[in-house]
């Protein structure tokens, strides 16, 4: 019993949720269908293979990181210590090749060869992201990046909608689910950064300092803050409207006001270093108000 709760720890187990639910989220904005329609047999294998490629990705991240996490989390660490390195291994190559499968057998269905090709890549930079490319100066926070806003996006490659309504509305979602996971890796970075000098990294806090990284992390964080305050506030304007014929929308603007809120609260942690805790902590807030952002499409 306690292998399995050491191996769903591995996995991610609620980040693997919080895919899950994104996908949920988009596929019924995206669609406009019923709760009902989400069990639909093709969208769920379109989710477990997802989820499958997501876990297999959090395993070869552990892998390489057993050094560094000795440092920064000795007591979260997993492989080696309750999960052997050649089973992790194991499970990383089983988990890619039956997520990939189930993709080839979507893109064979629908005729569409981006279907595949995208867990591919994907399957492909979590390898060299948690191999090379986490170490080195901001790539490894730029892809991460990436792959979370590209979750939305898999979703309306996959329905294909004609509508341009759908299509913007999920590219200006990706971009703050982008956006706000890009500050996230930058902080987590910094509350990483005794257990990365330790493997040479050249992270953001190791190359530029601790100042200057914080100063970046206010820019982005104000940034980030802007983009969502006038989403705000254009909303705003239309709640009479939402009050009298979408009382819906009006749970997206509560939404939308508590990423704001969340976002701008993870700022008073920024100063806090070496304390590695508060770090998380505005690592978490940012989490949550991803999580609120991407909530808002199933009340628009």
């Amino acid at each position: 019993m306690m292998k399995l709760y050491h191996f769903l720890r591995l996995i991610r187990t609620m980040n693997l949720v919080v895919i899950a639910v994104t996908m949920g989220v988009f596929q019924k904005f995206i669609t406009r269908g019923t709760y009902i329609d989400l069990l639909q047999a093709d969208f769920l294998l379109l989710v477990l293979s997802t989820l499958l490629i997501a876990a297999a990705g959090n395993i070869i991240n552990d892998y390489f990181d057993v050094k560094a996490d000795r440092v920064n989390k000795p007591e979260l660490l997993i492989i080696d210590k309750y999960i052997k390195r050649r089973w992790a291994i194991l499970f990383n190559w089983v988990f890619n090749s039956i997520g990939l499968c189930i993709a080839l057998y979507l893109g064979w269905k629908y005729q569409d060869w981006m279907i595949p090709l995208i867990p591919f890549i994907c399957i492909n930079v979590l390898w060299f992201y948690s191999m090379y490319f986490k170490r080195t100066f901001f790539a490894g926070n730029f892809l991460v990046a990436i792959l979370t806003g590209l979750v939305p996006v898999y979703v309306l490659i996959f329905n294909d909608p004609l509508s341009p309504v759908f299509v913007t509305n999920t590219w200006l979602f990706a971009s703050f689910a982008f956006g706000t996971n890009l500050v996230r890796e930058i902080v987590k970075d910094v509350a990483d950064i005794k257990g990365d000098l330790l493997l040479g990294s050249k992270s953001i806090p190791i190359k530029w300092g601790l100042d200057n990284t914080r100063y970046l992390l206010f820019a982005l964080t104000i940034l980030l803050l802007v983009g969502m305050i006038g989403v705000m506030v254009i909303l705003f304007q239309f709640l009479p409207e939402m009050i009298l014929h979408a009382p819906q929308q009006i749970v997206a603007l509560i939404l939308i006001s508590l990423a704001v809120l969340v976002t701008f609260c993870s700022l008073f942690f920024l100063p806090s270093f070496p304390n590695r805790r508060k770090y998380l902590m505005a690592a978490n807030l940012l989490k949550l108000a991803m999580l609120f952002g991407l909530l808002i499409p199933l009340f628009i």
